[in-house]
């Protein structure tokens, strides 16, 4: 994404004191050697989410894009148009995204929403839909899922959080407090089988999982990315 360029007038000292101020997720780089202090390297991720190389011409909808690294890369990537959906309800809120908006001279959409509340006429459809390390923290996966799959007219794909592996039926733990990754909002820990049972409930079809993360990047935790169908894909 280095190859976006900076925002007119952008000074490198000013950029360095608008970063300090901003409590990161992702680290993203801004240019001029400067990447943000983000505690999570989504090129880690990236490894096996398996997304497209080339974007173009396809409408993306980020969820839970938070500081917006995967809608700037989806950008980079030649997509005609990005919504990065979030509600940016505590920490810094939307400071980092839209720092990285301007300096990185990018036209994604920021859309403030909560994902349960996503439908057709607010948002329109997408080729694909981006849902990466968000669905654990939803309070209701399903209800969540079927508003994804109202909007989504090609591809899903999803990373999530996974648990209860050692059960041969869809199964899923729910965390009162923040027994997962030391993080209070982390709620659910489905294992595989369930996700799967979620994303045909929710009407999905082809579904599969694509790849596991590698033990390092799990930080105590295993996650999985699957990729689904969509309304317009139905049955192919």
């Amino acid at each position: 994404m280095a190859g976006i360029s900076w925002s007119q007038g952008k000074t490198l000292v000013g950029l360095l004191g608008e970063v300090k101020q901003i409590k990161w997720w992702h680290r993203i780089d801004l240019g001029k050697g400067i990447i943000t202090p983000g505690v999570t390297d989504c090129k880690a991720k990236l490894a096996y989410s398996h997304l497209p190389d080339r974007m173009d011409n396809l409408r993306v909808l980020d969820i839970g894009a938070w500081d917006g690294w995967w809608s700037f890369l989806c950008e980079h990537r030649g997509a005609r148009e990005v919504v990065a959906l979030d509600t940016w309800g505590f920490d810094t809120g939307r400071r980092g995204f839209d720092l990285a908006r301007k300096t990185l001279r990018s036209n994604v959409i920021a859309a403030n929403l909560d994902v349960h509340r996503i439908t057709q006429q607010k948002l329109g459809d997408f080729d694909l839909v981006l849902c990466l390390g968000a669905l654990h923290h939803f309070k209701s996966p399903l209800v969540a899922l079927e508003r994804i799959f109202s909007v989504c007219a090609g591809k899903l794909i999803l990373e999530t959080h996974l648990d209860m592996l050692e059960v041969e039926r869809p199964a899923c733990a729910f965390y009162e407090h923040a027994e997962a990754y030391n993080d209070p909002t982390t709620r659910w820990g489905p294992n595989a089988l369930c996700v799967e049972a979620w994303l045909r409930r929710a009407a999905f079809t082809s579904i599969e999982m694509v790849g596991r993360a590698p033990k390092q990047f799990e930080s105590g935790g295993t996650r999985a990315t699957f990729h689904a169908s969509g309304h317009n894909l139905r049955g192919h």
